[in-house]
């Protein structure tokens, strides 16, 4: 004991730990059905499930980031996040055969879900990160690296800057989420676009399903993408031109 107690291990959450025990509980269950034990004695009690409140970053923030964060790779990371709702686990699983330059889409094939597995078109404002770290000698993205190591990382940099509850890697994936429902509020684009780019299901959709409308046109896809904007950005590019707005 005294040789791992200074170890710091990943928890599991209790939605993880309810599911270990079904199935601890239907062995058991089976075990009695066999005759191989006279009664299940196994009892266990549901765990409550852990909510995390994710909240999204504020324009303020994100310049606040972008601004101080000292490593430019965190900055790119973040910025794809911001323009992809891309869980951080899927941008550490991109490889340089995910990302089509040509049709500009980005092809996720690891992902939390099946749903997950998706085709993201690369936003403008990113095409150029994705370029600088491409490599021809690699088949991984230099900001490759495991799931749990660039969690933490990021995570750790955010935290320097904005430490707030709530506020992490993860809110990116909210901003993006919030931008793309402001566009659908506007009439702009509909909501099993939203779906198709964030990777949700489209199973309470009837219509989807059976005439496999979710194979929608990646045109569509690429005007959808590209009609977000964030603040920030469009005042540093404002300022490139040499128009400098205020903030």
């Amino acid at each position: 004991m005294n040789d791992f107690k200074d170890i710091e291990y990943d928890t599991l959450s209790n939605q993880y730990i309810n599911e270990l025990f079904k199935y601890f509980n239907q062995c058991f269950i089976f075990f009695e059905y066999e005759n191989f034990i006279t009664d299940n004695i196994v009892e266990s009690r549901t765990l409550k499930k852990n909510t995390k409140h994710i909240l999204n970053f504020e324009d303020e923030e994100i310049k606040i980031l972008m601004d101080e964060m000292s490593c430019q790779k965190s900055k790119d990371i973040f910025k794809v996040g911001l323009f992809t709702g891309m869980r951080i686990s899927e941008i550490a699983n991109l490889k340089n055969k995910n990302i089509d330059f040509k049709d500009k889409i980005i092809t996720i094939t690891d992902s939390k879900t099946k749903s997950g597995i998706r085709k993201i078109p690369i936003h403008n404002q990113i095409l150029s990160i994705f370029k600088n770290y491409i490599t021809d000698n690699s088949d991984s993205l230099v900001f490759d690296s495991s799931v749990n190591q660039l969690t933490k990382l990021m995570d750790r940099r955010i935290k320097k800057v904005i430490n707030i509850t709530g506020k992490s890697f993860h809110s990116t994936r909210k901003n993006f989420t919030q931008k793309l429902y402001e566009l659908e509020q506007k009439d702009k684009i509909k909501e099993n676009t939203i779906k198709r780019l964030l990777g949700h299901s489209n199973k309470d959709n009837f219509s989807f399903e059976v005439y496999n409308l979710n194979k929608i046109d990646i045109d569509i896809l690429k005007e959808s993408i590209n009609l977000i904007e964030y603040k920030y950005f469009l005042n540093v590019d404002m300022k490139d031109n040499n128009i400098i707005l205020s903030f």
